[in-house]
């Protein structure tokens, strides 16, 4: 498939962390031609960042890890070049795009690498310009970032690397962060836009709502080792199993055939719709959503409004007329489109962000995971992290293996992958044992794995009497676990009540700028299925029902 003179050659390719007990990736090959696109699959932990960061020249220049193996880009013996060299050839994204966000302006910002490279003034003003337009940012062009949501932040940074027009784009985890219809507007722009030189490697976990999947798909195990390569579908159908059982996500179609206990097809691919109503004729019949508000309120918000976190001098709020009650054994999910005001809100139930109308009341101390983990680590393990607000030694072994963090307990907080240092953020708020644990993303950066296991400690979190908030983009993650679903639009409250009540309202859903997934979009019509039985059919071969 590789042409003969490739892009990039990796061959034996291996990263090592200082403290670490294994490399990952292990030993991976891998070629890309001028013109490919690439979608990148595999566990979380297996290497995926740090083979991007690694072809990137980001480890070892930047991070400290040994680079083993033969590596070239653009004819470069890329382990003995210069990194300016290669990062004449070489974007990359990375999964938090806080890394790459150095100036206060945005334009400011997508302009920085043209003007570190010397390029004429007009045709810098033009790029940015055709830059920002191509991720749906031009209104955000005169912002200052620090005002800026984590989605939004996501599309400045791909922005300032689509505007450098590199030979061989990176790109982690992408749309992490982004609402579904500018998560599907970013992967047609990254995987479908014909470049004869340019190539493009994406890792992602999202498929849902990927409209049409790229020509080559690149498959790695837990260690990081090519378990699969060759053309999209065809690996798609052949290696289901495998690539299920490393921890991958697959197309909704692919997962309801397996779920059906028949092999996959390229039908299914297609139109997902056909297996999902073979389910449905095995499934109960629609149960109307669970009544647990039997628990003691413990954030009140009424009529309240917030400003910006951190900013207790804000006059101005971003979100309004807001009245929102969370209870004990209640999970609460926040959805809406980037910029809408989402985290906003969680701090301020969190009292991070400044109350500037209305009234909060909070029986209990407040957990908060923020969206970038990072930004709460304190110490220097991953054992130290939960150890600094555990209640005692048990409980710290105890989130260790619920988490699935034992493996990296002597690892430091900032050398584990962005999935791993999702699961200890949540894990270093749990032990705290809060009244409400309030979780802006808990899921994003999670392989299949891992996000359903980490959804059923979130739902066990609130079964075990802990009121519970979730702000998600993850739309079948708030069918599966929520109580109540809240849909933020420009700052207020647009919908809020029962799950299954706000979720069938695919119309309300759209004009509040979501874009319903396939199965959604499909369960709106069959108002007989369940969709939490659905959901826990399709999870059936990790986990049973949560409920």
């Amino acid at each position: 498939m590789a042409a003969a003179e490739p892009l990039l050659s990796a061959r034996g390719l291996a990263v090592q962390f200082p403290g670490a007990d294994r490399r990952t990736p292990a030993h991976l090959d891998l070629r890309v031609a001028p013109g490919e696109r690439i979608l990148m699959l595999g566990p979380s932990g297996c290497g995926k960042s740090s083979l991007l960061k690694a072809i990137a020249g980001v480890i070892p220049d930047i991070i400290d890890g040994d680079v083993y193996g033969e590596l070239e880009v653009a004819g470069l013996d890329h382990l003995t070049s210069d990194v300016a060299k290669i990062a004449d050839v070489v974007g990359y994204l990375g999964q938090d795009p806080l890394d790459q966000i150095a100036l206060p302006r945005v334009d400011d910002e997508v302009a920085f690498g043209l003007e570190n490279a010397g390029r004429p003034i007009d045709e810098i003003t033009d790029r940015v310009h055709s830059a920002l337009a191509d991720v749906g940012a031009e209104t955000l062009a005169a912002r200052d970032t620090a005002t800026l949501s984590g989605g939004q932040l996501q599309r400045v940074a791909l922005a300032a690397v689509l505007a450098r027009r590199p030979r061989l784009l990176l790109a982690d985890e992408p749309t992490a962060m982004l609402d579904p219809a500018a998560a599907s507007a970013v992967h047609n722009l990254l995987l479908h836009r014909e470049s004869a030189d340019r190539a493009i490697v994406v890792v992602d976990h999202r498929l849902d709502d990927v409209s049409s999947l790229p020509e080559r798909l690149v498959v790695l195990d837990a260690d990081g080792r090519v378990l699969a390569d060759g053309r999209t579908r065809d690996v798609m159908i052949s290696a289901a199993e495998p690539i299920a059982a490393s921890g991958s996500w697959l197309p909704l179609g692919i997962e309801a055939a397996r779920a059906l206990g028949r092999p996959p097809t390229d039908a299914d691919l297609e139109a997902p719709e056909v297996a999902l109503d073979d389910l449905a004729t095995i499934l109960p019949s629609n149960i109307s959503d669970p009544d647990r508000r039997t628990g003691e309120v413990v954030i009140d918000a009424r009529n309240a409004a917030f400003g910006p976190a951190g900013r207790r001098n804000a006059q101005k709020p971003l979100v309004a007329g807001i009245d929102l009650q969370l209870r004990r054994g209640e999970v609460t999910a926040i959805i809406g489109a980037n910029g809408s005001g989402k985290t906003t809100l969680l701090s301020g139930l969190a009292g991070l962000s400044p109350t500037l109308d209305g009234e909060v009341r909070r029986d209990g101390h407040v957990g908060l995971v923020f969206q970038f983990p990072e930004r709460q680590f304190l110490a220097r393990t991953v054992a130290q992290e939960i150890e600094y607000g555990a209640r005692s030694p048990e409980s710290v072994e105890q989130a260790l293996a619920e988490f699935d963090l034992d493996v990296v307990r002597e690892r430091n907080p900032f050398a584990i992958s962005g999935g791993q240092q999702r699961r200890l953020s949540i894990a270093a708020v749990a032990v705290t044992e809060p009244a409400a644990i309030l979780l802006d993303e808990p899921t994003f950066g999670q392989d299949r794995r891992h996000a359903i296991e980490l959804a059923a400690t979130i739902r066990g979190l609130a079964d075990r009497g802990f009121a519970v908030a979730i702000v998600t983009h993850d739309l079948r993650l708030a069918a599966w676990l929520a109580d109540q679903v809240v849909v933020l639009r420009h700052g207020e409250i647009a919908m809020s009540g029962a799950t299954q009540s706000v979720l069938r309202d695919v119309a309300a859903l759209r004009a509040a700028g979501l874009a319903p997934s396939r199965l959604l979009r499909w369960w709106a019509e069959h108002r007989a299925v369940d969709l939490r039985s659905v959901i826990d059919v399709l999870h059936g071969d990790l986990i049973g029902a949560v409920r």
